[in-house]
């Protein structure tokens, strides 16, 4: 819960910081309801900005999880294999010092 609070408020965070200046300085033509220097049209430009935003990020994820998910049983059997081989190590390291090296 912690994480997801801390995301949302780094994702707040830089909207602002983006989407400010590329209205002021960068683009004035994107903005879409009046002047920016009021506060409620600045805040409207920011709720369809960031929502435009939030739909270009879920889509970066849901394309991330897609690729997990078709890599996530090589990376089973490499986690798997490595304690195989821990535990094989450990007892052949078990018979002693005069053991097969």
């Amino acid at each position: 819960m912690s994480t997801c609070i801390a995301y949302f408020e780094y994702y707040l965070y830089n909207l602002a910081r983006v989407i400010f200046p590329l209205q002021n300085y960068i683009a004035p033509q994107m903005v879409l309801f009046g002047s920016i220097t009021d506060s409620a049209t600045a805040f409207n430009n920011y709720r369809i900005y960031g929502t435009i935003l939030l739909f270009i990020m879920f889509i970066w994820v849901f394309l991330g999880v897609k690729f997990v998910s078709k890599f996530s049983p090589i990376a089973l059997a490499c986690v798997i294999l490595s304690i195989l081989a821990i535990y094989i190590g450990i007892f052949v390291s078990a018979k002693g010092p005069g053991g097969p090296r």
